[in-house]
Order: structure tokens, then sequence, then C-alpha cells
């Protein structure tokens, strides 16, 4: 569950950096500073809605609440993977 968690941590810190890059935050702003080409290229095709990228956030932070309470960690994933590709692949 530990590593589980601990991705999620990172998912969230690069859904923040995007939602960052897609306002046109500076490099110093990010978390992931050193990957700031990368995040601008993903916060372009991820942007299409404003809605996106923070319903894609709220999403994983909802996992990691699901994951404390110790629900099945299979499911979650799967779930969890299947609504950020939905939100990834919304017009």
């Amino acid at each position: 569950a530990e590593e589980i968690a601990a991705r999620l941590r990172m998912l969230t810190g690069l859904l923040r950096d995007i939602m960052l890059a897609s306002q046109g935050a500076s490099e110093e702003a990010l978390l992931h500073a050193d990957r700031a080409d990368h995040l601008r290229a993903l916060a372009s095709r991820l942007a299409r809605s404003a809605d996106t990228l923070p319903l894609m956030l709220d999403r994983v932070r909802l996992a990691q609440s699901d994951l404390e309470r110790n629900v099945n960690r299979k499911l979650l994933l799967e779930t969890l993977l299947f609504d950020l590709a939905g939100g990834a692949a919304a017009p």
C-alpha cells in the first residue's frame, strides 16, 4: 500500500505541475522543473477544457483517500486509470 501511496503522491505533484504549466507558471514554481518542457507539452494536450486537469487531480486525491480506507487496491488502480484516461480523452 505504501508504494501505491507514493506513486499517487507523485502523480498528484505531476498533475499540479501540469496545471501550473497550463497557466504559464515559471519553472521555479514547478516541483518537477527539470521536466518543464514535457509538462508544458502535456498541459497543452490535457487542458482542452478548463475542468479537465482539476477533475483529474480530484480523482487522484479520491484514490489516495480510498487507499487509506483499505479498499481493494487492484480495483482502485483500475478505476483510477480508466477515469484518468477518460479525462485525458475528453474533447
